[in-house]
């Protein structure tokens, strides 16, 4: 059995899971190959990332689409949703061409405000239409049913990282003086993230400077932005505006290889995004034994336990978040550092192997619902 996964441009967690993918379907006698759309986007410009499985890329890719899939010949193929060209193009190909169909979905119900049409548009039009499918949560799940999908075609596993990269990373960084990383020499509070409205960073802000009241400036600690985005002006003359600018920071967006030495001399990550299907930066923080400040509107919730690794807050209060900041300030380093541990325990079952054990259920719940239609 040869399996194509459509990827739209391989990162470190695809590498990840693909690689995981790969082993176990060489174990059985099977093969995978990755068809990459682009090489890199400016929405993820990844870096290079390392690869052990067979990857194809096209440099025309909407003009040689379906001569790509011609080409290849896979028995089965695991798609991205939907609403990308490559997407639907690739759904329709192995429609014509009867082939077994996997979506990868990471689609909740509260992503956005749905409409009963537009709903049972997607119903027949695409979601009908796909084999079996591999999600993350029972969120996930639970939506693609209420888009017709039997929950036996829908197999878990599919929002994980390389654990072991980020754990390895930070244990050894942390090996190290912190000064010859060029961070903050004050404890900071961290957030990885794109810097666009559904992020909410500019409530954090607010947060935060409602939490360095408390605390006093003597003893609060600092704040990391890494990322880059449309609010990333807006938000450093906010910073300057609110007298901030010498402690909060900027560093841009920073690689796969970059970024474990932000995560292990972090205090604990703050995700307060308003909108987001998972959040696969929880996985990198929990991997790298941080304790989470979460929204609780993030897919990714079910990572962060109440109290075990860290709080869950709503992304629409202000003092809600400045709340959860006091209260893991006030604790014990004994306790944060327990939290960490903690992190790195939960991670332990959304790992790359655990994907491709998912996309193994997913495949044969594809060829058998191809047997049965």
């Amino acid at each position: 059995m040869h399996l194509l996964v459509i990827i739209e441009t391989i990162g470190g967690y695809h590498a990840a899971r693909l690689s995981a993918t790969d082993r176990l379907l060489r174990a059985n006698g099977d093969r995978l190959t990755a068809l990459q759309v682009y090489p890199s986007t400016q929405e993820h410009p990844w870096g290079s990332i390392p690869i052990d499985f067979n990857a194809v890329t096209s440099s025309r890719p909407e003009k040689e689409w379906e001569s790509l899939l011609d080409q290849i010949q896979p028995d089965a193929i695991a798609i991205p949703g939907w609403g990308f060209w490559y997407s639907r193009r690739t759904l329709r190909w192995a429609r014509s061409h009867q082939k077994p169909t996997i979506l990868l979905s990471e689609s909740k119900n509260d992503d956005a405000p749905r409409m009963w049409i537009k709903e049972r548009y997607k119903e027949w039009r695409f979601v009908r239409r796909f084999s079996s499918a591999l999600v993350g949560s029972q969120a996930h799940r639970d939506y693609l049913c209420s888009l017709g999908m039997k929950s036996i075609q829908i197999s878990l596993g599919y929002d994980a990282v390389d654990n072991r990269y980020f754990e390895n990373e930070t244990n050894r960084i942390r090996q190290e003086n912190p000064s010859t990383f060029s961070l903050p020499t004050r404890p900071y509070w961290l957030t990885v993230s794109r810097m666009i409205p559904r992020k909410n960073l500019s409530l954090l802000l607010d947060a935060y400077a409602g939490y360095r009241q408390e605390v006093g400036s003597e003893w609060a600690w600092d704040l990391v932005l890494c990322g880059s985005g449309s609010e990333e002006t807006l938000l450093k003359s906010k910073v300057q505006k609110m007298g901030l600018t010498d402690f909060v920071h900027f560093p841009g967006f920073k690689t796969y290889t970059e970024i474990p030495k932000w995560y292990a001399f972090t205090q604990a990550l703050i995700h307060p995004a308003l909108q987001e299907q998972w959040g696969l930066v929880l996985n990198e923080a929990c991997a790298s034994g941080i304790p989470i400040l979460c929204s609780e509107t993030v897919g990714a919730k079910e990572l962060v336990l109440e109290g075990i690794n860290g709080f869950q807050f709503n992304p629409q209060s202000p003092t809600a978040l400045i709340d959860n900041m006091l209260k893991f300030h006030r604790l014990s380093i004994e306790k944060r550092e327990a939290m960490g541990m903690q992190s790195r325990t939960i991670i332990e079952n959304y790992s790359p192997d655990r994907f491709a054990q998912g996309m193994q259920e997913a495949i044969r719940q594809a060829e058998q619902t191809m047997k049965e239609a």
